[in-house]
């Protein structure tokens, strides 16, 4: 019986001992699971596919809506000319898809007023767009 005693005895105080050590544990990897959830639900902030500036100039009786887009990837290129109506932006005319980094395209509008260009461009399955200076004709 004393045997028994003693080694309940030394059983109680090594779980006395390690129940900190397990609480302390078990303290840590909920907090762990909590900072991976949390990274989880972080949002996820686009950044432009390109570094890409447009332009428009006058050149006559034409606009001339010229692009830049910075990147090594294959590029589709849209541009569409929009007229100031009142406070906003009315698209005009869109050009054909042009598919290469320095796009040109030419423009006869019909009136005069305020224009820019809505240069839209996709690399691979994704597209951004990019507002080009305004132009009075």
């Amino acid at each position: 019986m004393n045997k028994f005693k003693l080694l309940t005895i030394t059983a109680l105080g090594i779980s006395l001992t390690l129940n900190p050590t397990i609480t302390d544990a078990n303290d840590d990897f909920h907090d762990s699971v909590q900072d991976v959830n949390s990274i989880q639900n972080l949002e996820i902030v686009p950044l432009s596919l390109a570094n890409a500036r447009a332009s428009l100039s006058k050149n006559g009786t034409s606009l001339i809506a010229s692009a830049s887009i910075a990147t090594s990837s294959s590029v589709r290129a849209i541009f569409v000319l929009q007229k100031k109506v009142g406070a906003s932006w009315s698209n005009i005319s869109y050009s054909t898809s042009l598919y290469n980094n320095r796009p040109r395209y030419s423009f006869e509008p019909s009136s005069k007023g305020t224009y820019r260009i809505r240069l839209q461009y996709s690399i691979g399955s994704k597209s951004d767009n990019v507002i080009s200076n305004y132009v009075i004709y």
